[in-house]
């Protein structure tokens, strides 16, 4: 029984053979010209598959922004805020820090113990310098003080307007990057025809 299925293993196939060995000289007589003309095509093929990919993070990225834009219209942050509030009364605050809906992780100080509501105010060191001039540029613009006085109410509106930059500053450069990569692909297309 050993002896059969040994010889089923080892069926010898005379044209998938013939057809191997005429790639083998295909692939052994090309010119120097082909062989450049390949790994052109390989680099090629790699480069679109990064840019591919590229795309792909880009656009994951740009549906999360605006994922976010839609979850932090004024009123539904209000409702959210409300609603934070009412549940965890009763429940054991964390100096952790406090994760705002865009992304930007205000520090949370209602621990034990004194503190000040500027605390609340400061810039977290998450949030990049190129952000913070960027939204020290929009409160300008906007003639807002960049240290309001810090009661409650400004304190939580403050820190919600400046997290609404971060992700207008985000979008914006996500327009950016998608219109330069269009115009770069209406390029190379244009090349093409």
């Amino acid at each position: 029984a050993t002896g059969e299925q040994v010889k089923k293993q080892f069926v010898y196939d005379a044209d998938h053979e013939r057809r191997r060995k005429e790639q083998l000289k295909r692939l052994y007589n090309r010119t120097p010209d082909q062989i450049e003309e390949e790994e052109m095509l390989r680099s090629e093929l790699r480069k679109i598959e990064a840019r591919k990919k590229e795309r792909e993070k880009k656009t994951a990225d740009l549906q999360k922004l605006i994922a976010q834009a839609d979850i932090a219209s004024p009123v539904e942050m209000k409702k959210m805020y409300k609603k934070q509030k009412l549940g965890l009364i009763g429940r054991p605050r964390t100096e952790s820090g406090n994760l705002d809906q865009n992304g930007v992780r205000w520090a949370d100080l209602k621990g034990s113990g004194v503190s000040m509501r500027s605390q609340r105010m400061k810039l977290p060191l998450s949030v990049g310098q190129k952000k913070s001039k960027a939204i020290e540029c929009m409160l300008n613009e906007l003639d807002i003080p960049a240290q309001p006085p810090c009661t409650e109410e400004i304190c939580n509106e403050f820190n919600e307007l400046r997290s609404e930059m971060v992700l207008l500053y985000e979008l914006k450069n996500a327009l950016t990057n998608c219109e330069y990569e269009l115009t770069s692909l209406k390029n190379q297309y244009e090349g093409l025809v």
